[in-house]
Order: structure tokens, then sequence, then C-alpha cells
């Protein structure tokens, strides 16, 4: 997260060259009568979320030839798991002399946290990625451990370190250890991590200090009024899902009832009732699960776990979504086409039907402005109270003039009311979110850094957590805790990194006496957690 790992990679690669290329002039080795070493190429593979490089998309096979003399070879992971299976896959039957997993935006994901996912979706990256032979293996993470130490395991697993690399053994020798003994287990932990990586802490780049802050507050008295209310609705909706039968569909859950909660703590009383719009919730309801994962988009593809924005900005699906629950990209869909194993209604995973809303609509430019004000009307009330609002504008009128703002919510919807309040108080600002196209998002972030009368960016925690680098902004205001705290640390990053002259103050807002309140020890512990290997 701004650190400089990119860079100490490609110095690593212009360093070892002449290595390279003296290793793969060496001939294949027979290791038996009837296996013989793969093909040497001296080139490094660095897979990254997404770019336009050498071997990426419909032409990669035509560009064989020239990745086979490149020192340094791009592909995404979309590529790497679409094409694995392929018999003119040209990824597999070679030996690369390293493999960089650029994985600290995109990891490998286990359970996480109180939530469970489909396995397939889990397991088909990181399959791929460990399907390539190379003589070197990397990982480039500022986050090694997001929600459980089951994180290193995976990232182990893919580095092929041995013996660890096995799943029973990591657990029986690190994880089940933390049960019995957790400061020796602790001491271990911290050994294996110095053993297998390289730290580049922030304290070697001398960067300005960082303060943070915990603003503590209270809800008003009509805002418990609709906190308590609301938790007596879901309530009533949970004890209707116990009586409900095995074969009965189950639509509402403890995580849909914590949202609510959450999204009050930032609404308030402008939040209508949960009666209102709890048939409406799935776009927070996926932003929220996206985060809790690790997930720095608004959604992920199933196949290549990739990550997209469920819609354009003309309100056009970027997906398709199957009565089974996965989701696919644009190319996966196009790709699994053309090699006749599916058809466009059929899910490449499972061959479920696809929903009947998942076909493009018609290009309308005001489609997206038409749908954000229906959302802003289904949502919210006219009028209302919100206390959380009311800080944020407090904080942000009074430093106005002091460095440039940048507010970070996970929902979509939390920035629509935040729209509502700036316009009110007349502050200029723009907005960043997974809705627009990433030439949109790129114009905005210019005008934030170019117009010094832009002092507020707007941004869903998602979306500024991609490779964004965010020094023109000293100032950053978190509106919610996240279940997973690396989603944080990891938008905080962007703007506290290498470039950045002057001190970060970062603010966070808690509510007292709610679910945030519980959320926040759980963040703190997860911290804790992550925070063991460096100990040592």
């Amino acid at each position: 997260m701004g650190m400089g790992k990119t860079l100490t990679t490609l110095a690593l690669i212009e360093a070892t060259s002449a290595e390279a290329t003296s290793w793969a002039s060496q001939p294949p080795r027979t290791e038996t009568d009837y296996h013989r070493e793969l093909p040497r190429i001296k080139s490094t593979l660095i897979i990254v979320p997404s770019t336009s490089v050498a071997y990426y998309g419909k032409d990669r096979d035509a560009n064989s030839d020239a990745y086979f003399d490149s020192d340094v070879v791009f592909t995404t992971y979309h590529t790497v798991a679409a094409s694995i299976n392929l018999p003119n896959n040209l990824i597999v039957p070679i030996q690369w002399f390293r493999i960089v997993l650029d994985e600290g935006r995109y990891k490998f994901p286990v359970l996480v946290g109180d939530l469970s996912f489909d396995s397939t979706q889990v397991t088909t990256l990181f399959q791929a990625a460990s399907q390539l032979s190379a003589r070197f293996r990397w990982c480039l993470t500022g986050t090694p451990i997001q929600n459980r130490l089951e994180d290193v395991g995976s990232l182990l697993s893919f580095l092929r370190v041995p013996h660890l690399e096995n799943k029973a053994v990591f657990q029986k020798y690190v994880i089940l250890p933390f049960e019995e003994d957790p400061e020796e287990a602790c001491r271990k932990f911290a050994f294996l991590l110095d053993c297998i990586c390289l730290r580049r802490p922030q304290t070697l780049l001398y960067l300005p200090k960082m303060v943070e802050t915990v603003r503590y507050l209270d809800l008003s008295p009509s805002e418990q009024q609709q906190y308590r209310n609301t938790m007596q609705a879901m309530s009533k909706m949970l004890q209707r899902k116990a009586g409900q039968g095995p074969g009965k569909k189950i639509t509402f859950g403890l995580f849909q009832a914590q949202l609510q909660l959450r999204l009050l703590c930032n609404h308030g009383t402008f939040q209508k009732r949960i009666t209102d719009t709890i048939d409406r919730d799935t776009q927070a309801e996926s932003e929220d699960i996206m985060y809790s994962l690790g997930r720095q988009a608004d959604d992920s593809c199933s196949i290549c776990s990739i990550q997209i924005s469920i819609f354009d900005t003309v309100g056009r699906s970027r997906t398709r979504q199957f009565k089974c629950g996965h989701r696919v990209c644009q190319e996966c869909a196009l790709d699994s086409t053309i090699m006749g194993t599916t058809t466009t209604t059929q899910c490449q995973l499972c061959g479920s039907e696809a929903t009947s809303d998942t076909a493009s609509h018609p290009a309308n430019p005001s489609i997206g402005r038409r749908n954000e004000s229906n959302r802003i009307e289904a949502y919210f009330h006219t009028s209302g109270h919100s206390s959380k609002m009311v800080a944020l504008m407090h904080d942000l009128d009074s430093n106005r003039g002091s460095g440039k703002s940048i507010v970070f919510s996970s929902w979509t919807r939390t920035l629509d009311l935040i729209v509502i309040h700036l316009d009110r108080l007349k502050l200029p600002y723009v907005r960043i979110d997974g809705s627009q196209s990433s030439s949109q998002r790129q114009y905005n972030l210019d005008r934030f850094t170019s117009y010094h009368w832009i002092p507020i960016l707007l941004m869903s925690t998602g979306v500024g957590a991609v490779g964004l680098n965010l020094t023109a902004a000293n100032r950053v205001y978190i509106v919610e805790p996240q279940w997973n705290p690396s989603i944080e640390s990891q938008a905080i990053g962007r703007i506290s990194r290498i470039g950045q002259e002057r001190t970060v103050y970062v603010t966070r807002y808690l509510i007292r006496g709610t679910v945030e309140m519980k959320m926040y020890s759980q963040q703190v512990r997860k911290i804790e957690l992550a925070r063991i290997g460096l100990k040592s």
C-alpha cells in the first residue's frame, strides 16, 4: 500500500536478469524415465487484477512468440483462470523463472469473519495459479492476515513452503497451537513469517505521521426510537425464519438484520422503516459482503474472481447473474460461449439458467441520473436527522481550507445521503464509486487533484482501496466500521504513502450503544491478530 513493493520487485527483476537468462538456457532435466522437466524461459510472470498487456484478451496467443524473449510478462487473474484448461494454453506448459502475484488487492480468500461463500469461487483462481511452474514464487501484499490466520495458509500453499503448503499440516502446527499455548504459538508464528517474508515498514520511508481519532456519537431520541423499532421488527423476522421448515426458502438472516442496524446508524431517521426497505437492500448487502470478504469492488466474477462493477454508468448490467447465485463477467461469458462449453443463458460453473434481469439494456444517458433520483426517493425521507451526518458535516466544514478531504463509505446509499447534506451546505465535491466507468473515475480524480476549489472527494471504500494514489488529500473520514479492517487500512494507505508530505488525519465515526461498537471491538481483535507476525 504505497510502500514500494512493486518498485522493489522490478529492481529485483533487473538485478537478476543475467541469472534468469543463464538458467533458461540450460536444457530441461529428466527427473525420471517418464517425466521430463518443462521447458524454461527467462521471463518473470506478474499476475495483476487488470491491465492491457502481452498475454491478455482474445489475441493473447498471437503474442506468444514475443513473450518468450521478454524479461517481464504481465497477465491478469482472469486470463490465467479462463485459459488454464485450453489446449493451446501457453502459460502452464513452461517453467517461468519467477511468478509474482500482485495479491495485496486480490487475495486467495478463505472463510473470513462469520461469513461463508461458494467454494467454487474460492478455489478456481487458487487452483489455476497453483498449476503454474516457476523457479521462484512471490506474493506482494500489505495485509497477509485480513481476518484469520488461515489467510496465511493460502499464501503458503501457493508459495509451496515445504510441509506447511499442506492444509492439514498448517492446521496442526500453526492454527491449533493457538488454542493450547497462545504465547508460544505467537512466538513460533512470528519466527515463521521472519523466515519467508521481506517487510518494508513505514519507518523506512520516513513518512509524515498519521493522527487517528475515533469520534463516539450518540443517537438522538428519535433515532434511538427508530433503532429500537428496527430491532423489534428484525427479531420478529428472525423468529419467523426459525419457524420455517427445511424446504422453505430463507430470505432474511442475522447478517441482513445487522446490515439494517448499521445502515440506520448512518442514516438516522432519514432511513425509511425496515418494512419499507427490506426488499430493496440487495445492493447494500452485495457491497457489504464484498468488502467483508476482502474484495475491493462492487462484485467479482465467480469464475475468475476479477473485480467488476455490477452496473455501468447508464444502468446496463456488466455481468451475467444466474439463479444459482453465480455472477460472471463479460469476458468469461464470451470465452465459454466461444469454446462451446455453455450457452449464453447457462452458468459456466453449474449449468443453471440466467435470471431474467441480466440482459443488457439499451444505452440511455438519462438512465443513470434517473436511477440515482429514484434510489434516493425509495430509501430516504425528504426530512430527518442523522447524528453521524451532522458530525461529518461539522468536521468537513470546520476543516475547509486546511487541506483536501476524502470521505469513505462502503455503501453508495450513504454517499447519496452525504451528497444531500453537502449540497445544502454548498460544499464542492466530486464522487467516485463502483457504478462509474474507469474514465469517469479518472476524470473526477483529476478534478479533485487539480482544482483547489474542490476540497472533498466522496469514495466507496472498495474503489478507494484499489490502486489509486490519493496523496493530494491529507484528511480521511471513515463513515462506518468494516467487518474486514484491512479494507480500511488499504484505503487509508492510498493517502499515507510515498509522496505524502503532510500529516495525515484519520477520523472514524462510531455510534455508542449500537452494533457498531461490537464491530469495532472485533476490528481491534482482528488488528491484533494481524500484528502477531510483526512482534518478532
